[in-house]
């Protein structure tokens, strides 16, 4: 009786340690939940011009989660081609680009092909340079190939949490 005690004594420091290890962890995971679940964005006014290489589009944020890793977010663009006069279906992963956002608001010929920016955000008066709720931003791509006359854009964005919007027009 007394060894068994003895080991209970000893056994208890190393189960509360675990038993609050698993808890700091379901807390972590219940917060990350919560950010994805509270995370929402819309794409509107999608634009591009037949034969050229750059679309423009707004991102909304329209969840209760604030925006702001830019550089983590996904854009992809799938869109009809001009390939040597050939309608050619292609997907683009562009990049996201730095050094063009928010402070000097890069232009279509300043932005390099395969690259996206945000130049702005509308009524960025709370937090600058955040996409808080409610609020927009202006996004500038630049594809790698100009767009086939009457070709069709889809443009998907992925956030850092995973958390997709898209959008699709056809040129005219």
């Amino acid at each position: 009786m007394l060894i068994t005690m003895i080991v209970i004594v000893m056994m208890t420091p190393n189960l509360l340690d675990k038993m609050l290890i698993l808890q700091d962890s379901s807390s972590d995971i219940s917060s990350v939940e919560n950010e994805v679940f509270n995370t929402e964005t819309q794409i509107s006014s999608l634009s591009g011009s037949p034969g050229g290489n750059v679309i423009n589009f707004t991102l909304s944020n329209i969840g209760e989660q604030k925006l702001w890793n830019f550089d983590k977010f996904d854009l992809f663009v799938t869109y009809e081609a001009d390939i040597s006069g050939t309608s050619t279906m292609t997907v683009e992963h562009l990049v996201y680009n730095t050094t063009g956002s928010f402070l000097n608001k890069a232009t279509a010929q300043e932005l390099q092909s395969g690259y996206w920016t945000v130049n702005s955000i509308t009524d960025d008066e709370t937090e600058k340079r955040v996409l808080n709720q409610d609020e927009a931003s202006s996004i500038l791509a630049k594809l790698s190939n100009p767009v086939y006359p009457n070709g069709k854009i889809m443009v998907v964005v992925s956030t850092e949490r995973g958390i997709l919007s898209s959008s699709s027009m056809q040129l005219s």
